[in-house]
């Protein structure tokens, strides 16, 4: 069946170091070996936003975590955030509120870097007014981390 191994093959897309990787509404999201949990998420100035990531440490989240944020201009969201645990996880969901579970994009270093992100592009779903979760699986539907948190007023 065509189109189905994309279907089947779970888990996180394997990215060089800074490779830009398009994520929706013109933003670029990269991976930095430098630090912990170090990413950006950038809409103009690529380049200047990985020189200037290089510096910092990175997220430095908890084992077995994630963490989360949004981006919102208008009625356009962005889902971002970084999750740590010692298994790979399968497959990455968020929720707003009681509405359908969707999937995340996903992103990881070569090796076992133990950490990788996640991106959700929810153009034209409005700025959520829900509590917004997002859930890490294992390949066995386990769940390895999750988050829960409130949208805030940010806008990019």
């Amino acid at each position: 069946m065509p189109g189905r191994a994309a279907a089947d093959a779970a888990g996180p897309r394997v990215v060089r170091p800074y490779q830009p990787v398009e994520i929706g509404q013109g933003a670029k999201m990269g991976l930095l070996p430098e630090g912990r949990q170090n990413y950006v998420v950038a809409w103009d100035g690529y380049e200047e936003a990985v020189e200037q990531a290089k510096t910092l440490v990175g997220d430095s989240i908890r084992p077995d975590s994630i963490s989360g944020g949004m981006a919102v201009d208008g009625d356009d969201v962005l889902f971002t955030g970084a999750y740590r645990t010692d298994t790979v996880p399968a497959r990455i969901t968020l929720r707003i509120g009681a509405g359908a579970e969707v999937e995340a994009g996903m992103l990881r270093l070569p090796g076992r870097p133990g950490w990788g992100t996640y991106y959700h592009d929810a153009a034209g779903a409005g700025r959520p007014q829900e509590t917004v979760r997002v859930t890490a699986y294992d390949a066995d539907g386990s769940v390895l981390a999750d988050l829960a948190y409130e949208p805030s007023p940010a806008s990019r």
